[in-house]
């Protein structure tokens, strides 16, 4: 009958072993998740910012061109100066515009899509640490308690 018991005993403490194993590497996902930064934000924000501010500066700091007369008289088909038809610093404005949207897209998509994942691996943490599931669904500050939760799981003394 000893044997059975120390047995028992033998077997709890392995199911807790093994709990704790699995809350430990679900945590320890979730903290990669949320430490990595995707590479495409970096770019998103390293080429977007930039190219917003250098147009920006360009369309300030470049005047139209001012020999641009309407009134000149005589054959204009032949007066007309390329650079007042095509204005290359309103074209390149929009072509820094355009580039530093899309990054700023990229940037916005990423930032969701991470945001998604890790909500997605902060409820597979409160469903492995048993949290209560109707605690874990509470928007307002359910992060906190899912992870003081699984920190008292991880460093009890059991």
């Amino acid at each position: 009958m000893g044997d059975d018991k120390l047995s028992d005993e033998h077997s709890h403490i392995e199911v807790v072993r093994k709990f704790k194993s699995d809350v430990q590497v679900a945590y320890s996902e979730y903290l990669i998740h949320q430490r990595n930064t995707p590479p495409i934000q970096f770019l998103s924000q390293f080429i977007g910012i930039p190219s917003l501010i250098a147009g920006f500066m360009l369309l300030m700091f470049t005047s139209p061109p001012t020999d641009c007369d309407e009134d000149a008289g005589g054959d204009w088909l032949f007066t007309i100066d390329a650079s007042c038809t095509f204005p290359v610093s309103e074209i390149v404005f929009l072509f820094f515009f355009a580039i530093s949207g899309f990054c700023m897209l990229l940037w916005m998509i990423t930032s969701v899509t991470k945001e998604f994942e890790k909500d997605k691996l902060l409820l597979n943490l409160a469903k492995i640490s048993n949290f209560p599931s109707s605690s874990a669904k509470l928007i307002e500050g359910r992060e906190e308690r899912i992870l003081k939760h699984v920190q008292s799981i991880l460093f009890s003394n059991d």
